[in-house]
């Protein structure tokens, strides 16, 4: 069980830049298929994939901090790739056991968590943001 790779040690980076999130899902990786049946007694299918009819998403909830940068203009095109590592600590020297990038990112939506002057809480950002590819491993 040692090998499992442990879903709350993460970090997601834009250009080298480390944003802090409190969550990152929604994410996956999916293609659509369509199936051609033969005619006449042959009982076989045919299955061929289809063109994508919306891109896929993933969403972003980030802690809002002093320094805060807005990096996420909405409607904007990200310049850089989106990358999130996951299993990764704070040792500079380990690496992460999983390194996802997201490619063609644009920025679809922006939200603001809840404001209470009765409970207090942290400022949470949600960013949901519309990607091209998404590619696991350190492949180009």
């Amino acid at each position: 069980m040692s090998d499992m790779v442990m879903n709350m040690n993460f970090l997601l980076t834009l250009d080298r830049e480390v944003i802090p999130c409190k969550s990152i899902h929604g994410f996956h990786r999916e293609c659509a298929q369509e199936y051609i049946q033969e005619g006449g007694l042959n009982g076989y299918v045919h299955i061929r994939p289809k063109p994508a009819y919306e891109p896929s998403t993933l969403e972003i909830e980030r802690y809002v901090t002093g320094g805060y940068r807005d990096c996420f203009p909405e409607g904007g095109h990200l310049g850089h790739d989106l990358v999130l590592e996951v299993g990764k600590c704070s040792d500079k020297d380990k690496s992460p056991s999983v390194k996802l990038t997201f490619k063609g990112c644009v920025v679809a939506r922006k939200s603001f968590g809840e404001l209470n002057a009765e409970r207090g809480g942290i400022l949470v950002e949600t960013i949901t943001i519309s990607y091209q590819e998404l590619k696991a491993g350190d492949g180009p």
